[in-house]
């Protein structure tokens, strides 16, 4: 909050002033836009993030961006300590200290002050998910939706790729 940049960094002004809010404001917003590359990524989660942000608070605040990504490292911090608690004995805990406190820190300084980097997190959240789901000792048909959901959408986070749907 207090060193988040309140107006859009670098290639976020093409991102999404050029690409989402002038097409919306006009308009003529269609839903390839969400779909245009950016550089060699494909970046629909980011760009949901910040139009979701814009319609809710009536301005472009990357902020949001930098919100919803740390919400989704947590939320994979969590889901990978749940997992490793699930098979690991007690006495193993301890283990875990060195995780958490490189989990605690950003993949670097950008990731924080920019929120078009939410996709940064977006890819280990997804790939997180599809792994816990992929995980479980008794496998239910919705363990195998709920993988092939957060496998698509990990697809759109970035220049991911087949990782997630490859590892599910």
């Amino acid at each position: 909050g207090r060193f988040g940049l309140p107006i859009p960094y670098w290639d976020e002004w093409d991102m999404d002033v050029h690409y989402l809010l002038f097409p919306l404001l006009n308009g003529h917003l269609d839903w390839a836009a969400l779909f245009e590359n950016q550089s060699e990524h494909r970046i629909v989660v980011t760009r949901l993030i910040n139009l979701i942000g814009f319609l809710a608070n009536g301005e472009l605040d990357p902020r949001v961006g930098m919100v919803a990504g740390a919400l989704m490292w947590s939320a994979t911090v969590a889901l990978v300590s749940t997992a490793v608690f699930s098979v690991l004995p007690r006495r193993w805990y301890p283990v875990l200290v060195p995780f958490w406190v490189v989990a605690a820190l950003p993949f670097d300084s950008v990731t924080l002050f920019w929120g078009g980097q939410s996709q940064m997190y977006a890819l280990p959240f997804t790939s997180a998910c599809v792994l816990c789901l992929a995980a479980a000792k008794q496998p239910r048909r919705y363990h195998f939706v709920a993988a092939a959901a957060a496998s698509t959408v990990s697809l759109f986070t970035m220049g991911s790729g087949l990782i997630a749907p490859l590892i599910a």
